[in-house]
């Protein structure tokens, strides 16, 4: 079996990347907004995690929305006048 080497970068050289700081891409790590491996203090970012970060996710298609009537505000005066009536 084969293995797969992978590339991994930084928080530093990701944040570049992003436009982020190092602390602010470590914080991405840790809530697991990003895919990494943690060595010690260091955080090791997979160039596959940062392409998957970086590539526009679709969308699934909306549901049917149902049109539905907006609810009716009726005054003091207007429910007066419809007792009056009836």
């Amino acid at each position: 079996m084969r293995a797969i080497e992978e590339t991994y970068l930084r928080t530093d050289e990701v944040g570049t990347k992003l436009r982020r700081t190092a602390a602010e891409v470590s914080r991405m790590c840790k809530r697991g907004e990003l895919r990494a491996v943690q060595v010690g203090r260091t955080w090791l970012i997979p160039e596959s995690a940062l392409e998957e970060l970086l590539t526009p996710k679709t969308v699934p298609a909306s549901p049917v929305v149902v049109e539905v009537e907006p609810p009716r505000f009726v005054t003091a005066s207007q429910k007066r006048r419809h007792r009056q009536a009836s």
